[in-house]
């Protein structure tokens, strides 16, 4: 929730319920609250695929991001604006393979003195089944910037991200979020937005906990937070409606932060 993070893989599904014509309705997250407040708005094209994605700070809009999509339907680019003046901050461009995964994307970051020079180029592996199970980050000179792992439950469902670093040709552990989702939960609403994002972003919102850890070059814990949801509610079509956050940082301790979030949906 906390993390707009440009981060892609690729899967796409679709709600079961039907329209009176019989074609399929979709059901897709279009906005999110935070303690009454929009905190996150989505739109989306007629096709129901992600047109434009707006973050919030105290009600105001502070950035946006825009989706753009190939002749086949599969995403292509995405570029991101903050707010007042929108100001051009960064460009993704990504190339699918024949199915739609994304196979790699060519980050810009266009607040920098090279905005013309990839600040990152990232290529993502996936498993016999199509799930992602590896990011490997890298800048225009082949020097690794990040490698991420993922791990999952039975059920499909994101179970742990390891985040790696390199120094003297040496991987090591930098980062871990461990994700608790009950058994077969698959919340309908977001699977669009888990296509752009990544499995990440769902499992930041649907999960009953999340602790992240954060490593010194050591292996030592250098911090320790957790998010724990409660108080949840669904909607009649399995969507999520609203949650409570209790967010605590334990190591180093500091006070716990709780929010309400209130999520709203179209139907299309």
């Amino acid at each position: 929730m906390k993390r707009l993070i440009l981060i892609v893989s690729v899967f796409m599904v679709f709600a079961a319920c039907k329209k009176s014509d019989n074609k399929a309705k979709t059901i897709l997250l279009n906005e999110i609250s935070n303690d009454g407040v929009v905190s996150t708005r989505i739109y989306y094209s007629s096709d129901n695929k992600p047109g434009k994605y707006e973050s919030y700070g105290a009600g105001v809009i502070n950035g946006y991001i825009n989706f753009e999509y190939d002749a086949s339907g599969y995403i292509a680019k995405l570029a991101s604006y903050t707010m007042p003046g929108e100001i051009p901050a960064a460009k993704i461009v990504f190339q699918c393979d024949g199915e739609g995964k994304v196979i790699t994307n060519t980050n810009y970051d266009l607040t920098g003195a090279t905005p013309n020079i990839p600040s990152s180029i990232t290529t993502r592996t996936y498993n016999a089944q199509d799930v992602l199970i590896k990011v490997v980050s890298k800048d225009h000179n082949g020097a690794l910037i990040n490698q991420a792992n993922y791990f999952y439950f039975p059920d499909g469902n994101l179970k742990e991200q390891q985040q790696f670093k390199e120094t003297g040709n040496q991987l090591w552990m930098s980062r871990k979020t461990v994700f608790s989702i009950p058994n077969g939960l698959h919340p309908k609403g977001a699977e669009q937005l888990q296509a752009i994002f990544g499995n990440e972003f769902v499992a930041s919102f649907f999960s009953e906990s999340i602790h992240e850890y954060t490593y010194d070059q050591n292996g030592a814990i250098v911090t320790h937070s957790s998010h724990i949801m409660s108080g949840r509610e669904f909607n009649d079509d399995g969507s999520l409606k609203k949650q409570v956050q209790t967010y605590t940082s334990i190591k180093p301790p500091q006070p716990e932060v709780v929010s309400n979030f209130g999520y709203a949906y179209l139907v299309q």
